[in-house]
């Protein structure tokens, strides 16, 4: 517990001395950005120490970092004590944000410790790559980090987020077994407290007392974190044993089927897998089709991978508030350039891909998008031939600012590779409205009938009383011709789509295409009106009302619904050869997306008056329903989860991810730690070539030392080819089994290999004979119960 303790303070002190910054940079935040002080800090520290890395300026150890912690601290000082006054007229103004912010922190972090505490092995899906990853930034001075599976490259992998983590497990000297599982833990954390802060910042600035804005905004970490999709309600009809064969199979969710089971908890030791496994076709036999995946941050949390899709969560939320600050900013864009504001939007805008290379497009597709809202309220757009568009200074601030981004970032995209081709229609195949609503149901119940109000609602003369009634559903619809220049770019992917079915058809001497339109169509009819509905109440609070909190949430919802239909119709090419990968990714944006909508959504809902009565009370009171019978399912599917995972408590709870590597073969775990402590920097192991999800690669994966090839699959994803290693994995079977010493020799000095491991996965791959050969080439440094490290520096 001593580890997460140390964690936990280094990520406070970051947060005090990142916040005098930030005091000046977000002016028209309420909480001044308080509550992303931490994830900021991290960031900017972090982007210090990697920019030297890479230009070899400063090598990344915990010396320096604790001497740009230590310069960033006195820079910090100087700064509070500038604005001293102002800041202790904030703190007492804003004392209970920046309480439950706190409180937030510290609950969120303890409850996932406490998880990882019961279930800490780092052993399957994709967490021995995170782990690879993470503990190869670790053994890097300088950057970027030698790949730990590919000796003699760099890693081509989006690698921010885990320096960042790393950063944190150096200052700390917390070794990497450890660290992994506080790096999960503390991104929860982030995340929680960056929503909370998020959700009260768009609260109290559309008007809400501080009481009430902390008290709504405490939902956003709940919504965000710890609650299911709507799959739950499928599951406990399945374990209750209601529901035919018929029902089962219209429902096509894989593995539920109609049972006698009458219990009133799951009997299935993974059910909870499912709900990330929910849009599918099946086939007569029940087989998949169209395999996808729909995860969500809790289902993240609960199966431990450090992926760049989680750690990118708390980067993503301080983005969207700076973001803000930037459209709620009173001075025009152009009349100032703050060097420092520019330079800090820059450096998170940069840094989305850094993380998580699937946000740069979608976010910056954001930001340029309330920079055109901000022109558009200011004025500051130029008409040509009927159409609005950004004026000189407004261009020029685009164009400085995602100039900065990229020069920011410079030396990560010199490395960068990727097995993504381009952007392609996606097949026959879309979701099911019962699928959209199992994943979705959640939020749609509230973002509905915040829409309906939205469209339908006049504004009184008091703040938050809206007339609602008969007569407005005419007065409610307005346009202008501009609107179909948004609408057509918005539902271009669909125009695409349905082309590219008619040119195939041309091109296949087909006549099917205008069947498959059709039928499409209608399966996403729901889902294009709620997609459509958004984008016009967009429009209209843009053009009507012009409150820029509600335009601004607004926005994020159309972001979100954005990003699941254009999923039903495009793809990113990729060597999975479907949209499974795109649906995954863009469905996690969206997810967060919803949930800032959600809270406000509920805000909104349950703060704003409906004068007349009837429609009030009723609308109030199906609203209430529906929303508290929403919550019971959702949150069914956490505490289900947390109790089937926590069951079987070790009896020995401990923090350290190689802990089943220390139960099932001490002697692995003895030569990993030897290694650890004894290997230089710039060495080079052998082990055995197995499969991907599988225990090879387990040594080079738990010490960031390069092996001469890890997974191969994950390789092939990572470069998107597999010609820079084809020959590998022959190489290394020569190795171990050619009696050829000469030849042996030869590729040991090719591949510079300092190590060779002999355990239980070399001798039953390679053959027992292995032994005598391998130790005519080397000294052996250690061995211990069936592990053997031989020296082959020569």
């Amino acid at each position: 517990m001593i580890n997460a303790l140390y964690w936990g303070l280094v990520v406070e002190l970051v947060g005090l001395i990142t916040f005098p910054f930030l005091f000046y940079l977000l002016p028209n935040i309420k909480d001044k950005g308080y509550s992303l002080s931490k994830v900021l800090g991290l960031l900017l520290f972090s982007w210090f120490l990697w920019i030297a890395g890479s230009i070899r300026l400063l090598p990344s150890s915990p010396l320096t970092l604790w001497l740009v912690l230590c310069i960033l601290g006195v820079c910090s000082m100087f700064m509070a004590y500038q604005n001293r006054a102002n800041i202790r007229r904030f703190l007492f103004l804003e004392r209970h944000a920046i309480i439950f912010s706190e409180l937030v922190f510290l609950l969120v972090y303890l409850f996932w410790i406490n998880y990882k505490f019961h279930n800490p092995f780092i052993n399957t899906t994709e967490q021995p790559m995170d782990f690879a990853i993470f503990n190869a930034v670790l053994r890097s001075d300088f950057f970027p980090p030698s790949d730990p599976w590919l000796s003699g490259y760099s890693v081509p992998y989006y690698y921010f987020g885990y320096l960042i983590m790393a950063n944190i497990a150096e200052l700390t000297f917390v070794p990497s077994f450890i660290s992994y599982n506080l790096a999960l833990s503390m991104i929860a954390a982030l995340s929680a407290t960056a929503i909370f802060g998020l959700s009260y910042n768009l609260i109290k600035l559309h008007g809400s007392s501080t009481r009430r804005a902390v008290m709504f905004s405490l939902l956003a970490p709940i919504i965000l974190i710890f609650i299911g999709n709507m799959e739950t309600l499928f599951e406990v009809i399945h374990f209750r044993g209601l529901g035919s064969d018929w029902f089962w199979q219209w429902v096509g969710i894989k593995d539920l089927h109609a049972t006698s089971s009458m219990q009133w908890s799951p009997f299935e030791s993974m059910w909870w897998w499912r709900a990330t496994r929910v849009i599918d076709t099946l086939n007569n036999f029940g087989a998949s089709l169209e395999y996808t995946i729909t995860e969500f941050p809790f289902f993240s949390f609960i199966l431990g991978d450090l992926h760049p899709h989680v750690m990118s969560l708390p980067f993503i939320i301080s983005f969207i508030l700076i973001t803000l600050n930037t459209y709620i900013d009173p001075c025009k864009i152009g009349s100032r350039f703050s060097i420092l504001q520019i330079f800090f939007t820059a450096l998170v805008l940069g840094a989305l891909p850094f993380i998580n290379i699937w946000d740069v497009a979608p976010f910056l597709l954001f930001w340029v998008s309330v920079v055109c809202l901000k022109a558009y309220h200011e004025g500051s757009l130029v008409n040509f031939r009927n159409y609005s568009l950004p004026n000189i200074l407004v261009l020029k601030f685009i164009l400085i600012v995602l100039g900065m981004s990229f020069v920011m970032y410079l030396p990560y995209y010199f490395g960068l590779d990727s097995q993504a081709s381009g952007i392609m229609p996606v097949g026959e195949y879309g979701t099911r409205v019962i699928h959209l609503f199992a994943i979705w149901g959640f939020f749609f119940v509230i973002i509905i009938p915040f829409l309906v109000v939205l469209l339908f609602g006049k504004l009184g003369s008091v703040p938050m009383e809206v007339h609602l009634n008969y007569r407005n559903v005419k007065d409610a619809l307005i346009w202008r011709r501009w609107f179909y220049f948004v609408f057509f770019l918005l539902c271009l992917p669909i125009f695409v789509w349905a082309f590219s079915q008619i040119f195939s058809d041309l091109l296949g001497d087909s006549t099917n295409s205008l069947s498959v339109i059709s039928s499409r169509f209608l399966t996403e009819m729901p889902l294009l009106s709620i997609f459509l509905i958004s984008v016009y109440v967009l429009l209209k609070q843009l053009v009507v009302i012009k409150d820029r909190v509600t335009v601004f949430v607004c926005l994020i919802i159309v972001l979100a619904l954005s990003f699941i239909m254009w999923a039903e119709f495009l793809r990113v090419a990729d060597l999975y050869g479907n949209r499974m990968n795109t649906v995954f990714k863009t469905y996690y944006q969206s997810w967060l997306l919803l949930s800032l909508g959600a809270v406000f959504g509920i805000y909104f809902l349950t703060t704003v008056t409906i004068v007349n009565k009837k429609i009030g009370y009723i609308f109030s009171l199906v609203f209430t329903i529906m929303l508290s019978v929403s919550f019971l399912i959702v949150l069914y599917y956490p505490l289900a989860v947390y109790t089937n995972k926590t069951n079987d408590l070790d009896a020995h709870p401990t923090l350290n991810g190689l802990a089943h590597v220390f139960i099932e073969s001490p002697g692995e775990y003895a030569a990993i730690l030897w290694l650890s402590r004894n290997a230089e920097i710039n060495s080079v192991l052998l082990e055995a070539v197995g499969k991907s999800w599988s225990q090879f690669s387990r040594i080079s994966s738990s010490t960031g030392i390069p092996t001469v090839l890890g997974w191969p699959w994950h390789e092939e994803q990572w470069r998107g080819q597999s010609d820079i290693f084809d020959v590998r994995e022959s190489d290394v079977t020569t190795i171990y089994m050619s009696f050829d010493e000469l030849e042996v020799s030869d590729l040991i000095d090719f591949y510079d290999i300092n190590y060779i491991v002999v355990g239980p996965r070399e001798i039953s791959k390679y053959g027992e004979d292995i032994i005598p050969r391998i130790a005519n080439l080397g000294e052996i440094v250690f061995s211990q119960d069936g592990f053997t490290i031989y020296n082959v520096s020569g």
